[in-house]
């Protein structure tokens, strides 16, 4: 490969009849010049390819890594969609559990309260009397509770109502007591005192244990009169 440093260290052996030395100076110099300048253009070349060379390299190791964080992305995005349906589910059992809980609970709750209502009614007897609804108890076993009395307004509220206390109450309870006698007998104008109690239990809504109570305090009050041939109990004046 010629460079400039050949041109410029070449000679030429003199002639008489040869080219004039100074248009071949001249010449050689016009070479060599051109010759640096090809020399830096190449050079320059050179190091613009090696510029793009490292700036290649550099770009290919951006995507690369560019590449990487979306697979890293995309295994997140799925870890996380697989991590919400995850929790959706385990909420859901979660909710399912707790709904199934309560409505046991509910459960128990109603049964509670329903075995709480039917001893109540075998302690209390609640008995409408116009507006008003009075309660007595039913059951001397525990402690006395005097009669009382209440109403339920047109919101649903229970507002205390004052009772009438001696004979007042005493005949309110045996125009209640006579009235269940009555229904119990029905069409019957004798019944036995099994028959009666089994009747009273029935109409009343009360235990076996408080109707024979009932029919009881009834024949004490005059209610009933019992034939003593007979045994057979019937209304006073039915």
């Amino acid at each position: 490969m010629l460079t400039p440093q050949d041109v410029r260290s070449v000679q030429f052996e003199k002639n008489l009849r040869g080219y004039r030395t100074e248009d071949v100076d001249r010449f050689l110099d016009k070479v060599e010049e051109q010759l640096q300048q090809n020399d830096a253009q190449a050079e320059q070349l050179r190091k613009q390819i090696a510029d793009l060379t490292a700036e290649n390299q550099k770009l290919k190791g951006e995507l690369q890594s560019f590449e990487a964080d979306g697979d890293m992305l995309k295994s997140a995005l799925i870890n996380a969609q697989r991590m919400g349906e995850n929790v959706i589910r385990e909420a859901n059992q979660k909710a399912e559990e707790i709904i199934h809980r309560a409505n046991l609970r509910g459960d128990d709750i109603i049964r509670d309260a329903n075995e709480l209502l039917q001893k109540a009614s075998e302690v209390f007897e609640v008995t409408r009397r116009a507006d008003d609804f009075v309660v007595e108890q039913t059951d001397c076993r525990n402690r006395p509770v005097a009669p009382f009395a209440f109403s339920i307004t047109d919101s649903g509220v229970i507002m205390p109502v004052e009772m009438a206390r001696g004979q007042a109450a005493a005949e309110v309870r045996a125009a209640r007591l006579a009235a269940v006698m009555r229904e119990s007998f029905g069409p019957n104008p004798e019944l036995t005192y099994g028959e009666l109690c089994e009747a009273v239990a029935v109409h009343a809504a009360v235990s076996g244990r408080t109707a024979k109570r009932k029919v009881t305090e009834a024949r004490a009050m005059g209610i009933l009169a019992v034939d003593r041939h007979t045994e057979k109990y019937s209304l006073k004046g039915g």
